[in-house]
């Protein structure tokens, strides 16, 4: 018998598959579920920072552990099989692994997180979340985008020290009658979004304390390094405000 006549190959099995689709999604939920309860459970505010700041980097290192994982497994009962579907999904997702890549090297460099500012000639607005193909951003005027990581090397990134302590300012406007109330709130965001005392990566409220025929009245709730700076957002905010003739 030739030699050629001795190789055999295996296809995987359909109970192979199965067992390595449930493994997937069991991981995937299992993430979701930790991610929504443990900031609950852990009392601690400031292990709640730590874990939040390092949430991308632990879904990174899971979904590594599994996929080595489940790619040992794999070649362990179809090694050709197993191959060619390797370089088929190299082939296929070619921009898909670009960015899976660059998020990687992203996370554990720590070169981008939540609440950092990032401006191109595209878009420009607040890091929202972190993916794993690329980040989600709000934008200025308050719409949310996407921009995958491969791309990240055309924007320019603000980034705040986190460790900084925050003193909040609340600033009440009284917009003019004429102008909508959803309409006046975006402004508002976008205006204080543009002022570089502001703290992006502090949450910004817009709450709405008046609403009658003269206007409505809003206060705003940002975040600033001082108290000083507090105070000099404010002007800034009220001079773009009549600028936007929103008061």
């Amino acid at each position: 018998m030739r030699e050629l006549d001795s190789i055999s190959f295996t296809v995987l099995p359909i109970q192979i598959l199965v067992a390595v689709a449930v493994c997937l999604g069991l991981t995937y939920i299992l993430l979701k579920l930790v991610k929504r309860y443990l900031f609950v459970v852990v009392k601690s505010e400031s292990w709640n920072q730590k874990i939040e700041d390092s949430w991308h980097r632990i879904q990174i290192g899971v979904w590594l552990f599994v996929s080595v994982f489940l790619l040992i497994y794999l070649l362990n009962n179809s090694f050709l099989i197993t191959v060619v579907m390797l370089l088929i999904a190299l082939i296929v997702g070619g921009k898909y692994w670009r960015d899976l890549i660059n998020g990687i090297l992203i996370a554990f460099e720590h070169k981008i997180t939540e609440g950092d500012y990032i401006s191109s000639d595209k878009y420009s607005g607040v890091v929202s979340q972190l993916g794993s193909r690329g980040i989600q951003i709000r934008l200025d005027a308050g719409d949310v985008a996407f921009v995958p990581y491969r791309s990240l090397n055309d924007y320019k990134i603000r980034k705040l020290d986190r460790s900084f302590k925050s003193a909040m300012s609340s600033i009440v406007v009284k917009v003019r009658p004429q102008e909508p109330i959803d309409s006046a709130i975006s402004k508002l965001k976008k205006a204080v979004l543009q002022i570089p005392y502001t703290m992006l990566t502090q949450p910004i409220k817009v709450e709405v304390v008046e609403l009658n025929e003269t206007g409505s009245t809003l206060r705003v709730l940002v975040h600033s390094q001082t108290l000083e700076s507090g105070k000099l957002l404010e002007m800034e905010l009220n001079q773009e405000l009549k600028l936007l003739e929103l008061i």
